[in-house]
């Protein structure tokens, strides 16, 4: 069963890269902040559904955020090589799948001390709801209309 809705969530993700042409906006950065603000928000809603056992719908809710990821990905790529130039574009994006990596392992410390003390759905509401509060105070100043 588990590898079934693994290959699901996988060919849905794959699907979402595929066809994340289709979604390019007109305001990319508006864009990138509102899908990672729906990101966070469904990480919220994973962890709120979790502490009331409500499995199904973490699945959807985890099939969406990878959705979600799949989609920005690719479109956040090309933003970068369209801004960046060729002679460093290969040092930007080392740098920034170093930064990805460090910051990934620094939230999974946080989330395993707090559901190591709590459980695993307070982790996930603490995380994304300090995730959100972040975009929201760094991101959303001036965002292009």
């Amino acid at each position: 069963m588990i590898g079934a809705v693994y290959f699901i969530i996988y060919l849905l993700s794959a699907l979402s890269s595929k066809n994340a042409y289709k979604f390019k906006p007109k305001h990319i950065s508006r864009f990138a902040k509102i899908t990672m603000l729906l990101a966070f928000s469904l990480g919220l809603l994973c962890g709120l559904f979790l502490e009331f056992s409500l499995g199904w719908l973490i699945l959807i809710l985890f099939a969406g955020v990878f959705m979600i990821e799949n989609t920005r990905k690719p479109l956040l790529t090309s933003l970068i090589s369209e801004e960046v130039p060729t002679h460093v574009l290969s040092s930007v994006l080392s740098a920034q799948s170093s930064y990805k990596t460090m910051i990934t392992a620094t939230i999974s410390l946080f989330i395993g001390y707090v559901a190591d003390h709590y459980s695993i759905g307070i982790a996930l509401i603490s995380c994304s709801f300090i995730l959100i509060l972040i975009a929201l105070i760094l991101g959303i100043k001036k965002t292009p209309h």
